[in-house]
């Protein structure tokens, strides 16, 4: 059986392209920054960049699409790229990816959006702004990938000593056997086992992993609904197993999901009360509730967030893959500022203690942990 493993929000990518901000339009536009809500509410409106915006010293693998090697707010953080996508793609039927190691342009946008929330630096500001990041292509021009080419992008960050590992996307794995699996080769248990044995080599490595949970607005901790909804979206698999959103749900993986603008859940995330921390990856509420005429009356500035765009521009967008990177771009700054790179579980510990707010969900009343930076920087000495 054949794996594809879909960005998380690709899709609502090539659909924001009516709402891009143009370089020479910026004149008439607000600052940047002040559209930046999110990067605002976790750096306290800036001041988390006089403790620490980063150095080149410290580096942030982004596996993912690619990135805009060109992009004015993110070429001088770009330290590298490799593509791991094999020639053809998914099937063979991709006849533009040429499978060499160098063809690693973006071709979705997806991996430019993520590294503008860790990296930019110009008309908008990422969480770390001179930190270094290097580009791990692991998704086709279709926006597609498999397992075995993310893991395999994974161990080669490892291997590149990359202090930090950013995974904005993820699949739904079955933990276990399937009624009708005819060829039986119970590819997600393989797949389950591939992805464990590439995260422990680069925690061996000293490499710290993040990862996305779904935008699919499942409770995970409920396995009944959890399987509803997997059905729903995979008619034709039977099973009697439990489910992983992998791999963010996995042993050494800080998992992140996604708030909103006033500091709650957002709407299309998945979401546990094992979470290791939230942070924004902004809403679609308005945009379920007007469709088509969210975007004719430009209602994005309400509850979207602003990044960097594959057209060497800006726009909008919302999803766990732009909640992921904020905290990457955090765990760099713990690193560096201080000196964790030697005991990368002590700048995880001090995430899990110093980096967060506590927020109380507007519906579900449950307590949050969300990411807040600035906190996270203030700290006298650290642990």
């Amino acid at each position: 059986m054949k794996k594809k493993i879909f960005i998380i929000t690709i899709l609502l990518m090539f659909s924001l392209n009516n709402y891009i901000l143009a370089n020479e339009n910026l004149s008439k536009q607000p600052k940047l920054w002040e559209q930046q809500w999110d990067m605002k509410e976790i750096t306290k409106n800036g001041k988390s960049y006089k403790l620490s915006e980063g150095s080149h010293k410290t580096t942030v693998g982004i596996i993912d699409s690619g990135i805009k090697k060109d992009h004015p707010d993110l070429r001088t953080n770009i330290q590298g790229a490799k593509n791991f996508v094999p020639k053809g793609g998914i099937n063979g039927k991709e006849k533009y990816e040429t499978g060499k190691i160098n063809q690693t342009d973006d071709l979705t946008g997806h991996g430019t959006s993520v590294a503008g929330q860790i990296a930019a630096n110009g008309y908008m500001k990422g969480v770390a702004p001179k930190v270094g990041i290097k580009s791990y292509r692991a998704f086709s021009g279709k926006g597609i990938s498999k397992t075995e080419w993310i893991c395999n992008a994974i161990k080669s960050a490892a291997d590149d000593n990359v202090d930090v590992i950013n995974i904005s996307s993820g699949e739904y794995l079955i933990n276990g056997s399937k009624k009708n699996d005819k060829h039986n080769d119970n590819q997600d248990q393989k797949d389950i086992s591939m992805y464990k044995k590439a995260i422990s080599y680069a925690y061996s490595k000293g490499s710290i992993i993040v990862a996305s949970y779904g935008n699919d607005s499942i409770n995970i901790d409920n396995s009944r609904e959890f399987k509803e909804k997997y059905s729903k979206l995979n008619k034709t698999i039977k099973f009697n197993s439990s489910i992983l959103d992998a791999p963010a749900q996995l042993d050494n993986v800080i998992g992140v999901a996604s708030t909103n603008k006033k500091n709650s859940i957002s709407h299309f995330t998945n979401y546990s009360d094992n979470i290791d921390i939230f942070a924004p990856g902004a809403d679609d509420l308005l945009l379920s509730k007007y469709g088509k005429d969210f975007y004719a009356n430009k209602m994005q500035t309400k509850e979207q967030l602003l990044t960097t765009s594959v057209n060497g521009h800006y726009m909008y967008s919302y999803g766990n893959s732009l909640s992921t990177p904020k905290v990457s771009g955090t765990l760099a700054l713990i690193l560096e500022k201080y000196n964790y790179k030697d005991s990368p579980e002590k700048a995880i510990e001090h995430l899990k203690k110093y980096g967060y707010d506590n927020y109380k969900d507007k519906d579900s009343k449950k307590t949050i942990n969300v990411l807040n930076t600035y906190r996270a920087l203030s700290q006298n000495g650290g642990l």
